[in-house]
Protein backbone atom coordinates (compact mmCIF):
# COMPACT_ATOMS: atom_id res chain seq x y z
CA UNK A 1 0.00 0.00 0.00
CA UNK A 2 1.32 3.23 -0.86
CA UNK A 3 0.69 5.62 1.72
CA UNK A 4 1.10 9.68 1.36
CA UNK A 5 3.58 11.39 3.97
CA UNK A 6 1.38 14.10 4.79
CA UNK A 7 -1.27 11.75 5.87
CA UNK A 8 0.66 10.11 8.94
CA UNK A 9 1.97 7.07 9.54
CA UNK A 10 -0.19 3.67 8.06
CA UNK A 11 -1.74 1.41 10.85
CA UNK A 12 -0.10 -1.26 11.75
CA UNK A 13 -1.15 -4.95 10.70
CA UNK A 14 0.31 -7.58 12.61
CA UNK A 15 -2.39 -9.99 11.47
CA UNK A 16 -1.60 -8.92 7.80
CA UNK A 17 2.13 -9.22 8.06
CA UNK A 18 2.22 -12.99 9.57
CA UNK A 19 -0.20 -14.09 6.69
CA UNK A 20 2.49 -12.50 4.42
CA UNK A 21 5.18 -14.26 6.41
CA UNK A 22 6.74 -16.38 3.15
CA UNK A 23 7.02 -12.72 0.96
CA UNK A 24 8.43 -10.84 4.32
CA UNK A 25 10.80 -13.42 5.42
CA UNK A 26 12.12 -13.09 8.97
CA UNK A 27 11.17 -10.47 10.86
CA UNK A 28 14.43 -8.11 11.99
CA UNK A 29 16.43 -8.19 14.86
CA UNK A 30 15.28 -6.06 17.13
CA UNK A 31 17.48 -3.90 19.43
CA UNK A 32 15.59 -3.92 23.14
CA UNK A 33 13.43 -1.21 23.53
CA UNK A 34 15.27 -0.36 26.81
CA UNK A 35 18.82 0.02 25.19
CA UNK A 36 17.06 2.06 22.21
CA UNK A 37 15.81 4.20 25.29
CA UNK A 38 18.77 4.68 27.47
CA UNK A 39 19.99 5.76 23.45
CA UNK A 40 17.69 7.89 22.95
CA UNK A 41 17.70 9.25 26.81
CA UNK A 42 21.61 10.03 26.51
CA UNK A 43 21.42 11.82 23.50
CA UNK A 44 18.24 14.05 24.52
CA UNK A 45 20.34 14.99 28.07
CA UNK A 46 23.57 15.67 25.89
CA UNK A 47 21.51 17.94 23.76
CA UNK A 48 19.87 19.64 26.99
CA UNK A 49 23.12 20.19 28.25
CA UNK A 50 24.15 21.76 25.17
CA UNK A 51 22.07 24.05 24.44
CA UNK A 52 20.55 27.01 26.14
CA UNK A 53 17.84 26.04 28.41
CA UNK A 54 14.66 27.72 25.94
CA UNK A 55 16.14 25.36 23.39
CA UNK A 56 13.06 23.46 23.40
CA UNK A 57 10.47 26.07 23.74
CA UNK A 58 12.18 27.19 20.96
CA UNK A 59 11.91 24.44 18.71
CA UNK A 60 7.56 23.84 18.79
CA UNK A 61 7.85 27.72 18.48
CA UNK A 62 9.41 27.43 15.35
CA UNK A 63 7.80 24.59 14.21
CA UNK A 64 3.99 26.25 14.69
CA UNK A 65 5.50 29.51 13.00
CA UNK A 66 7.60 27.86 10.39
CA UNK A 67 7.12 29.86 6.84
CA UNK A 68 6.98 26.14 5.38
CA UNK A 69 5.24 24.55 7.84
CA UNK A 70 2.05 26.89 7.34
CA UNK A 71 0.45 25.15 4.51
CA UNK A 72 0.79 21.84 6.69
CA UNK A 73 -0.79 23.46 9.76
CA UNK A 74 -3.16 20.61 10.60
CA UNK A 75 0.25 18.41 11.43
CA UNK A 76 1.65 18.59 14.39
CA UNK A 77 5.38 18.05 15.60
CA UNK A 78 4.79 14.50 16.60
CA UNK A 79 2.89 13.55 13.26
CA UNK A 80 5.52 15.17 10.90
CA UNK A 81 7.94 13.12 12.98
CA UNK A 82 5.96 9.57 13.00
CA UNK A 83 5.12 10.31 8.96
CA UNK A 84 8.75 11.09 8.44
CA UNK A 85 10.03 7.75 10.18
CA UNK A 86 7.04 5.34 8.21
CA UNK A 87 8.32 6.78 5.43
CA UNK A 88 9.90 3.48 4.01
CA UNK A 89 6.96 1.13 5.11
CA UNK A 90 7.68 -1.91 4.75
CA UNK A 91 10.51 -1.60 8.08
CA UNK A 92 8.41 -3.29 11.27
CA UNK A 93 7.27 -1.51 14.23
CA UNK A 94 9.89 -1.85 17.19
CA UNK A 95 12.71 -1.37 14.64
CA UNK A 96 15.80 0.47 15.83
CA UNK A 97 16.22 2.27 12.44
CA UNK A 98 12.68 4.06 13.28
CA UNK A 99 13.98 5.16 17.02
CA UNK A 100 17.26 6.30 14.85
CA UNK A 101 14.63 8.78 12.86
CA UNK A 102 13.33 9.90 15.45
CA UNK A 103 16.73 10.90 16.81
CA UNK A 104 17.73 12.28 13.60
CA UNK A 105 14.50 14.43 13.14
CA UNK A 106 15.32 16.41 17.01
CA UNK A 107 18.80 16.65 15.87
CA UNK A 108 18.38 18.51 12.52
CA UNK A 109 15.05 20.21 13.20
CA UNK A 110 17.31 21.99 16.69
CA UNK A 111 19.91 22.85 14.01
CA UNK A 112 17.13 24.24 11.31
CA UNK A 113 16.19 26.58 14.27
CA UNK A 114 19.11 29.34 12.86
CA UNK A 115 21.37 27.22 11.09
CA UNK A 116 24.04 30.06 10.84
CA UNK A 117 24.13 30.60 14.24
CA UNK A 118 22.82 27.66 16.12
CA UNK A 119 25.87 26.20 18.30
CA UNK A 120 24.09 23.28 18.73
CA UNK A 121 25.89 20.05 17.08
CA UNK A 122 28.64 22.53 14.84
CA UNK A 123 31.50 20.62 14.16
CA UNK A 124 33.54 20.99 17.04
CA UNK A 125 36.85 21.17 15.67
CA UNK A 126 38.05 23.86 12.41
CA UNK A 127 36.51 26.97 11.52
CA UNK A 128 33.05 28.27 9.64
CA UNK A 129 33.50 28.53 5.99
CA UNK A 130 31.72 30.41 3.96
CA UNK A 131 27.72 30.00 4.11
CA UNK A 132 28.02 29.07 7.76
CA UNK A 133 30.09 26.04 6.97
CA UNK A 134 33.37 24.67 8.33
CA UNK A 135 36.03 24.47 5.00
CA UNK A 136 38.56 22.28 6.70
CA UNK A 137 38.86 19.75 9.52
CA UNK A 138 41.74 19.42 11.69
CA UNK A 139 42.65 16.69 9.55
CA UNK A 140 41.33 18.16 6.21
CA UNK A 141 40.81 14.37 4.53
CA UNK A 142 37.24 14.39 4.21
CA UNK A 143 37.01 17.83 2.30
CA UNK A 144 37.83 19.30 -1.10
CA UNK A 145 41.18 21.17 -1.47
CA UNK A 146 40.63 24.59 -0.84
CA UNK A 147 40.84 26.27 -4.30
CA UNK A 148 42.97 29.75 -4.42
CA UNK A 149 41.41 33.10 -5.62
CA UNK A 150 44.61 32.58 -8.10
CA UNK A 151 43.32 29.73 -10.17
CA UNK A 152 40.28 30.50 -12.52
CA UNK A 153 37.58 28.50 -13.03
CA UNK A 154 37.94 26.10 -15.53
CA UNK A 155 35.39 27.44 -18.42
CA UNK A 156 34.59 30.87 -19.95
CA UNK A 157 30.87 30.98 -18.05
CA UNK A 158 30.48 34.11 -20.00
CA UNK A 159 27.44 34.44 -22.56
CA UNK A 160 29.49 35.94 -24.93
CA UNK A 161 31.38 32.61 -24.95
CA UNK A 162 28.95 29.55 -25.07
CA UNK A 163 27.68 29.44 -21.50
CA UNK A 164 24.48 31.14 -21.59
CA UNK A 165 22.21 32.24 -24.60
CA UNK A 166 21.73 35.84 -25.25
CA UNK A 167 17.95 35.31 -25.50
CA UNK A 168 16.31 32.43 -23.84
CA UNK A 169 15.48 29.21 -26.09
CA UNK A 170 12.16 27.58 -25.82
CA UNK A 171 13.33 24.23 -26.67
CA UNK A 172 15.10 22.18 -23.59
CA UNK A 173 17.82 20.31 -26.64
CA UNK A 174 18.45 24.25 -26.71
CA UNK A 175 19.67 24.51 -23.14
CA UNK A 176 23.47 25.93 -21.92
CA UNK A 177 24.29 25.61 -18.58
CA UNK A 178 23.46 29.65 -17.68
CA UNK A 179 19.89 29.28 -18.92
CA UNK A 180 19.01 27.06 -16.09
CA UNK A 181 17.29 29.05 -13.62
CA UNK A 182 16.19 27.00 -10.90
CA UNK A 183 17.38 23.57 -9.45
CA UNK A 184 15.69 21.30 -6.94
CA UNK A 185 16.56 17.63 -6.35
CA UNK A 186 14.71 14.91 -5.12
CA UNK A 187 15.72 11.40 -3.32
CA UNK A 188 17.11 10.13 0.32
CA UNK A 189 20.09 10.95 2.46
CA UNK A 190 22.84 11.40 -0.37
CA UNK A 191 21.19 14.14 -1.88
CA UNK A 192 20.28 15.33 1.79
CA UNK A 193 23.76 15.78 2.52
CA UNK A 194 23.85 13.21 5.48
CA UNK A 195 26.82 13.80 7.95
CA UNK A 196 29.21 15.57 5.05
CA UNK A 197 30.87 18.52 6.96
CA UNK A 198 30.68 16.39 10.29
CA UNK A 199 33.77 14.29 12.07
CA UNK A 200 32.14 12.14 14.18
CA UNK A 201 29.66 9.19 13.60
CA UNK A 202 26.73 10.54 15.19
CA UNK A 203 27.12 13.04 12.97
CA UNK A 204 25.93 11.28 9.93
CA UNK A 205 22.29 12.02 11.00
CA UNK A 206 22.73 15.73 10.25
CA UNK A 207 21.59 16.90 6.95
CA UNK A 208 23.86 19.30 5.83
CA UNK A 209 22.08 20.43 2.24
CA UNK A 210 24.67 23.46 1.64
CA UNK A 211 26.84 20.99 0.46
CA UNK A 212 24.91 18.10 -1.54
CA UNK A 213 26.18 17.38 -4.64
CA UNK A 214 23.20 18.09 -6.60
CA UNK A 215 21.39 20.59 -4.48
CA UNK A 216 23.72 22.50 -2.04
CA UNK A 217 24.52 26.03 -2.76
CA UNK A 218 26.08 26.84 0.14
CA UNK A 219 29.73 29.39 -0.37
CA UNK A 220 31.21 28.90 -4.09
CA UNK A 221 32.93 26.46 -5.92
CA UNK A 222 36.70 27.18 -4.62
CA UNK A 223 35.25 25.75 -0.83
CA UNK A 224 32.04 23.64 -1.75
CA UNK A 225 32.37 21.91 -5.44
CA UNK A 226 28.63 21.27 -6.04
CA UNK A 227 26.31 21.51 -9.25
CA UNK A 228 24.82 24.54 -8.21
CA UNK A 229 27.88 26.27 -7.46
CA UNK A 230 29.30 25.26 -10.91
CA UNK A 231 25.96 26.78 -12.22
CA UNK A 232 26.19 30.01 -10.52
CA UNK A 233 29.12 30.74 -12.47
CA UNK A 234 27.01 31.03 -15.83
CA UNK A 235 23.73 32.03 -13.93
CA UNK A 236 24.65 34.19 -10.85
CA UNK A 237 21.05 34.75 -10.38
CA UNK A 238 20.32 30.70 -9.52
CA UNK A 239 17.52 29.88 -7.24
CA UNK A 240 16.37 27.02 -5.67
CA UNK A 241 19.90 25.29 -4.16
CA UNK A 242 19.82 24.67 -0.18
CA UNK A 243 22.09 26.16 2.67
CA UNK A 244 23.16 25.26 5.18
CA UNK A 245 21.81 22.23 7.25
CA UNK A 246 18.69 21.19 8.29
CA UNK A 247 15.22 18.86 7.45
CA UNK A 248 13.49 18.99 3.95
CA UNK A 249 10.24 21.38 5.31
CA UNK A 250 13.42 23.79 6.71
CA UNK A 251 13.50 27.45 5.25
CA UNK A 252 17.07 26.83 3.83
CA UNK A 253 16.40 23.80 1.98
CA UNK A 254 14.46 25.35 -0.54
CA UNK A 255 14.22 23.30 -3.91
CA UNK A 256 16.01 20.15 -2.07
CA UNK A 257 12.65 18.48 -1.03
CA UNK A 258 14.96 14.84 -0.54
CA UNK A 259 14.85 13.21 3.06
CA UNK A 260 16.55 10.16 4.87
CA UNK A 261 15.12 6.90 4.60
CA UNK A 262 13.36 8.02 1.64
CA UNK A 263 12.68 4.58 -0.93
CA UNK A 264 11.40 4.92 -4.59
CA UNK A 265 7.91 4.89 -3.33
CA UNK A 266 8.37 8.40 -1.89
CA UNK A 267 9.55 9.59 -5.14
CA UNK A 268 5.92 10.55 -6.36
CA UNK A 269 5.53 12.05 -3.12
CA UNK A 270 8.54 14.23 -3.32
CA UNK A 271 7.47 14.97 -7.06
CA UNK A 272 4.24 16.61 -6.03
CA UNK A 273 5.93 18.33 -3.17
CA UNK A 274 8.39 20.04 -5.25
CA UNK A 275 5.86 21.39 -8.09
CA UNK A 276 3.83 22.82 -5.08
CA UNK A 277 7.15 24.82 -3.51
CA UNK A 278 7.78 25.78 -6.73
CA UNK A 279 4.47 27.04 -7.60
CA UNK A 280 4.57 28.96 -4.25
CA UNK A 281 7.80 30.65 -4.23
CA UNK A 282 7.38 34.10 -5.49
CA UNK A 283 10.97 34.57 -6.41
CA UNK A 284 10.78 31.11 -9.63
CA UNK A 285 8.68 32.31 -12.48
CA UNK A 286 7.24 28.82 -12.87
CA UNK A 287 5.63 29.02 -16.34
CA UNK A 288 9.10 30.16 -17.97
CA UNK A 289 12.29 29.91 -15.80
CA UNK A 290 14.13 26.76 -17.07
CA UNK A 291 14.38 24.37 -14.03
CA UNK A 292 17.40 21.30 -13.67
CA UNK A 293 15.48 18.67 -11.29
CA UNK A 294 18.42 16.02 -9.92
CA UNK A 295 16.54 12.63 -8.98
CA UNK A 296 18.38 9.55 -6.80
CA UNK A 297 16.41 6.88 -5.60
CA UNK A 298 16.98 3.16 -4.66
CA UNK A 299 19.36 2.48 -2.11
CA UNK A 300 17.17 2.19 0.58
CA UNK A 301 14.95 -0.32 -1.22
CA UNK A 302 18.34 -2.32 -1.85
CA UNK A 303 19.61 -2.26 1.69
CA UNK A 304 16.47 -2.47 4.12
CA UNK A 305 13.32 -3.51 2.56
CA UNK A 306 14.05 -5.90 -0.59
CA UNK A 307 15.16 -8.78 2.05
CA UNK A 308 11.64 -8.22 3.57
CA UNK A 309 9.53 -7.67 0.42
CA UNK A 310 11.06 -9.17 -2.54
CA UNK A 311 7.98 -8.57 -4.84
CA UNK A 312 7.59 -5.18 -3.68
CA UNK A 313 11.20 -4.21 -4.35
CA UNK A 314 11.81 -5.64 -7.37
CA UNK A 315 13.25 -3.79 -10.63
CA UNK A 316 9.77 -3.59 -12.54
CA UNK A 317 8.54 -1.91 -8.89
CA UNK A 318 11.33 0.65 -8.96
CA UNK A 319 10.95 1.58 -12.57
CA UNK A 320 6.96 1.63 -11.82
CA UNK A 321 7.72 4.31 -9.29
CA UNK A 322 10.04 6.38 -10.92
CA UNK A 323 7.52 6.50 -13.40
CA UNK A 324 4.66 8.00 -11.47
CA UNK A 325 7.39 10.42 -10.33
CA UNK A 326 8.30 11.57 -13.50
CA UNK A 327 4.86 11.60 -15.44
CA UNK A 328 4.07 13.51 -12.27
CA UNK A 329 6.77 16.03 -13.48
CA UNK A 330 6.30 15.95 -17.06
CA UNK A 331 2.55 16.32 -16.71
CA UNK A 332 3.23 19.55 -14.20
CA UNK A 333 6.07 21.13 -14.51
CA UNK A 334 7.19 23.09 -17.33
CA UNK A 335 10.56 23.98 -19.32
CA UNK A 336 12.44 20.92 -17.30
CA UNK A 337 15.84 19.14 -17.44
CA UNK A 338 15.61 15.90 -15.08
CA UNK A 339 19.17 14.30 -14.30
CA UNK A 340 18.05 10.69 -13.80
CA UNK A 341 21.13 9.37 -11.70
CA UNK A 342 21.28 5.75 -11.29
CA UNK A 343 20.67 4.03 -8.10
CA UNK A 344 24.20 3.70 -5.81
CA UNK A 345 25.46 -0.16 -5.60
CA UNK A 346 25.39 -0.48 -1.07
CA UNK A 347 28.18 -2.53 -1.56
CA UNK A 348 30.77 0.09 -2.52
CA UNK A 349 30.21 0.94 1.95
CA UNK A 350 31.56 -2.72 1.91
CA UNK A 351 34.10 -2.30 -0.15
CA UNK A 352 36.59 0.24 1.21
CA UNK A 353 38.46 0.59 4.52
CA UNK A 354 36.06 0.14 7.94
CA UNK A 355 36.99 1.38 10.83
CA UNK A 356 35.25 -1.00 13.77
CA UNK A 357 32.62 2.50 13.92
CA UNK A 358 32.31 2.17 10.05
CA UNK A 359 30.81 -1.99 11.07
CA UNK A 360 28.65 -1.12 13.68
CA UNK A 361 26.94 1.63 11.94
CA UNK A 362 26.34 -0.28 8.93
CA UNK A 363 24.33 -2.98 10.24
CA UNK A 364 21.77 0.42 11.01
CA UNK A 365 22.37 1.83 7.31
CA UNK A 366 22.24 -1.38 5.70
CA UNK A 367 20.43 -4.43 7.21
CA UNK A 368 20.02 -6.83 4.36
CA UNK A 369 23.72 -7.32 4.49
CA UNK A 370 23.23 -8.70 8.18
CA UNK A 371 20.78 -11.46 7.90
CA UNK A 372 21.17 -14.53 9.65
CA UNK A 373 21.04 -17.38 6.88
CA UNK A 374 23.04 -18.93 4.00
CA UNK A 375 22.01 -15.98 1.34
CA UNK A 376 24.75 -14.70 -0.42
CA UNK A 377 23.95 -10.65 0.36
CA UNK A 378 26.72 -9.66 -1.82
CA UNK A 379 25.24 -11.96 -4.57
CA UNK A 380 22.04 -10.60 -4.36
CA UNK A 381 22.57 -6.88 -3.85
CA UNK A 382 24.92 -6.46 -6.54
CA UNK A 383 22.48 -8.29 -8.70
CA UNK A 384 19.60 -6.05 -7.79
CA UNK A 385 21.71 -2.96 -8.16
CA UNK A 386 22.54 -3.64 -11.85
CA UNK A 387 18.42 -4.86 -12.38
CA UNK A 388 17.39 -1.50 -10.65
CA UNK A 389 19.88 0.01 -12.93
CA UNK A 390 18.46 -1.59 -16.07
CA UNK A 391 15.04 -0.80 -15.23
CA UNK A 392 16.22 2.98 -15.15
CA UNK A 393 17.45 3.17 -17.98
CA UNK A 394 14.29 1.02 -20.27
CA UNK A 395 12.22 3.77 -18.87
CA UNK A 396 14.43 6.71 -19.90
CA UNK A 397 15.03 4.86 -23.23
CA UNK A 398 11.40 4.66 -24.15
CA UNK A 399 10.92 7.63 -25.03
CA UNK A 400 8.24 8.39 -22.67
CA UNK A 401 9.58 11.25 -21.73
CA UNK A 402 10.51 12.86 -25.60
CA UNK A 403 7.12 13.96 -26.05
CA UNK A 404 7.31 17.45 -24.98
CA UNK A 405 10.11 20.09 -26.42
CA UNK A 406 10.33 21.24 -22.94
CA UNK A 407 10.79 18.59 -21.00
CA UNK A 408 13.30 15.86 -21.08
CA UNK A 409 14.84 13.04 -18.51
CA UNK A 410 18.59 12.11 -19.10
CA UNK A 411 20.22 9.13 -17.11
CA UNK A 412 23.50 10.73 -15.79
CA UNK A 413 24.98 7.45 -15.16
CA UNK A 414 28.47 8.35 -13.14
CA UNK A 415 26.88 6.45 -9.94
CA UNK A 416 27.57 3.09 -11.40
CA UNK A 417 31.55 3.65 -10.52
CA UNK A 418 30.36 2.04 -7.56
CA UNK A 419 29.61 -1.04 -8.98
CA UNK A 420 30.78 -4.11 -7.78
CA UNK A 421 32.95 -5.93 -10.51
CA UNK A 422 31.65 -8.96 -12.35
CA UNK A 423 34.47 -10.96 -11.40
CA UNK A 424 34.27 -12.23 -7.76
CA UNK A 425 37.90 -12.07 -7.27
CA UNK A 426 37.93 -8.31 -7.80
CA UNK A 427 34.98 -7.86 -4.96
CA UNK A 428 38.40 -6.94 -2.01
CA UNK A 429 39.72 -4.17 -4.23
CA UNK A 430 38.99 -0.51 -3.19
CA UNK A 431 36.51 0.87 -5.82
CA UNK A 432 37.09 4.55 -3.68
CA UNK A 433 39.67 6.44 -1.13
CA UNK A 434 38.31 6.29 2.46
CA UNK A 435 38.35 10.18 2.38
CA UNK A 436 35.22 10.25 -0.04
CA UNK A 437 33.07 9.17 2.77
CA UNK A 438 31.77 9.51 6.04
CA UNK A 439 32.20 7.68 9.36
CA UNK A 440 29.39 5.04 8.43
CA UNK A 441 31.68 4.61 5.09
CA UNK A 442 28.56 4.94 3.10
CA UNK A 443 27.52 8.45 3.05
CA UNK A 444 29.27 10.73 1.14
CA UNK A 445 32.18 13.04 2.84
CA UNK A 446 32.04 16.90 1.63
CA UNK A 447 35.11 15.81 -0.58
CA UNK A 448 32.59 13.08 -1.92
CA UNK A 449 29.54 15.50 -2.99
CA UNK A 450 32.71 17.56 -4.08
CA UNK A 451 33.28 14.28 -6.72
CA UNK A 452 30.14 13.80 -7.17
CA UNK A 453 29.57 17.05 -8.39
CA UNK A 454 32.50 17.18 -10.62
CA UNK A 455 31.28 13.44 -12.31
CA UNK A 456 27.59 14.80 -12.63
CA UNK A 457 28.81 18.37 -14.44
CA UNK A 458 30.90 16.10 -16.77
CA UNK A 459 28.09 13.55 -17.80
CA UNK A 460 25.52 16.64 -18.28
CA UNK A 461 27.86 17.89 -21.07
CA UNK A 462 28.26 14.51 -22.67
CA UNK A 463 26.42 12.57 -25.18
CA UNK A 464 23.93 10.00 -24.03
CA UNK A 465 25.40 6.75 -24.55
CA UNK A 466 29.00 8.01 -24.58
CA UNK A 467 28.75 9.14 -20.73
CA UNK A 468 31.79 8.63 -17.96
CA UNK A 469 31.08 5.98 -15.74
CA UNK A 470 34.74 6.22 -14.49
CA UNK A 471 36.32 7.97 -11.52
CA UNK A 472 38.60 10.95 -12.33
CA UNK A 473 41.87 11.42 -10.96
CA UNK A 474 41.15 14.24 -8.53
CA UNK A 475 38.86 17.81 -8.43
CA UNK A 476 38.70 19.45 -11.26
CA UNK A 477 41.17 17.14 -13.09
CA UNK A 478 38.84 16.26 -15.73
CA UNK A 479 36.23 18.85 -16.01
CA UNK A 480 33.83 19.09 -18.86
CA UNK A 481 33.13 22.83 -20.95
CA UNK A 482 30.75 23.58 -23.52
CA UNK A 483 32.25 23.75 -26.80
CA UNK A 484 31.70 25.83 -29.76
CA UNK A 485 29.99 22.62 -31.45
CA UNK A 486 28.63 21.50 -28.11
CA UNK A 487 27.44 24.45 -26.11
CA UNK A 488 24.05 22.51 -25.11
CA UNK A 489 23.20 20.32 -22.44
CA UNK A 490 23.24 16.88 -23.76
CA UNK A 491 19.71 15.31 -24.66
CA UNK A 492 18.86 12.15 -26.42
CA UNK A 493 17.52 14.85 -29.26
CA UNK A 494 20.53 17.03 -29.76
CA UNK A 495 22.79 13.36 -29.59
CA UNK A 496 21.70 12.15 -32.24
CA UNK A 497 22.29 15.71 -34.19
CA UNK A 498 25.85 15.64 -32.75
CA UNK A 499 26.68 12.15 -33.95
CA UNK A 500 25.53 12.69 -36.91
CA UNK A 501 26.87 16.15 -37.79
CA UNK A 502 30.06 16.85 -35.04
CA UNK A 503 27.94 19.40 -34.14
CA UNK A 504 24.75 20.33 -32.07
CA UNK A 505 23.46 22.78 -34.27
CA UNK A 506 20.85 22.36 -37.04
CA UNK A 507 21.86 23.24 -40.58
CA UNK A 508 19.89 26.63 -40.32
CA UNK A 509 21.34 27.38 -36.84
CA UNK A 510 24.81 27.37 -38.09
CA UNK A 511 25.24 30.82 -39.55
CA UNK A 512 23.49 32.44 -36.71
CA UNK A 513 25.94 31.02 -34.30
CA UNK A 514 28.39 32.23 -36.25
CA UNK A 515 27.04 35.69 -36.41
CA UNK A 516 26.59 35.74 -32.35
CA UNK A 517 30.34 35.03 -32.15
Amino acid sequence: MHHAIFNGPPPLRSARRDMKGAMWGPRPPLLPGAVAAIIAVSITVLLLAAAPSPAGAQLFSSLANNDILRPFRQLTASRLLLAHSYSLHVFKEGWVWRRLILINDALSELTLLSPATSPLLQTSRGGPGPGGGSSQDQSGIRRQPLFPSSMPFPCNASAAAFGRSRTTPTSVHRLRPGDIAVVGAMGDSLVAGNGALEEFALGTLIEYRGVSWCAGGQGDWRHFLTLPNILKLFNPNLKGYSTGKGEFLASNAHMNVAFPVSAASDAYKQAVFLVRKMKKDPLIDFHNDWKMVTMLFGANDICSAQCYDREGTSANQHARKLKMALDYLHQNLPRTFVNLVPVIDPSVSVRVKRSFMCRVLHRFFCQCFHLDGNADEMDIITSLVRDFQNAEKQLVDSGRYDTKDDFTVVIQPFMKLFNAPRDRALWNTEVIDISYVTYDCFHFSQKGHAMAANLLWNNILQPVGFKSTSLIPGLLKDFKCPSREAPFLFTANNTRTFLATGSQFLPQEREAEVLRL
